[in-house]
């Protein structure tokens, strides 16, 4: 059995909610970042502006329009230095100003979720 990296940060939203950090580090954090919401001009230009200020590497992006709802998924590596209130505080503001819904989860969480 593969060992689950366990960290959650606290914009991730699973079943039974958002789950709080708990003090958890996220230095050097592979993680899965979803953007959805509906579409507008300037949602990639200001999650891309909000990851390159945290320091946050794109690895990749995919993002489509179905209907007139906007989704992306970024595969994003977390730089040492970042701390979860500064990712959870960028990302609060990225969603209040283009009325969004911003989750961000441990790749290895999104891995063992999707692993038979």
């Amino acid at each position: 059995m593969t060992e689950v990296d366990t960290r959650t940060l606290p914009r991730y939203r699973g079943p039974e909610g958002a789950v709080s950090s708990g003090g958890t580090t996220i230095a050097g954090m592979i993680a899965i970042m979803t953007v959805t919401g509906r579409d507008h001009t300037g949602i990639i230009a200001a999650v891309a502006t909000a990851c390159a200020d945290l320091g946050i590497n794109i690895l990749n992006v995919s993002q489509t329009i179905m209907d007139e709802w906007f989704t992306m998924i970024l595969h994003v590596e977390l730089p040492e230095e970042l701390d979860v209130t500064s990712l959870d505080e960028r990302m609060a503001q990225v969603e209040n100003d283009q009325k969004l819904v911003i989750t961000v989860q441990s790749q290895a969480i999104f891995d063992a979720m999707h692993h038979i």
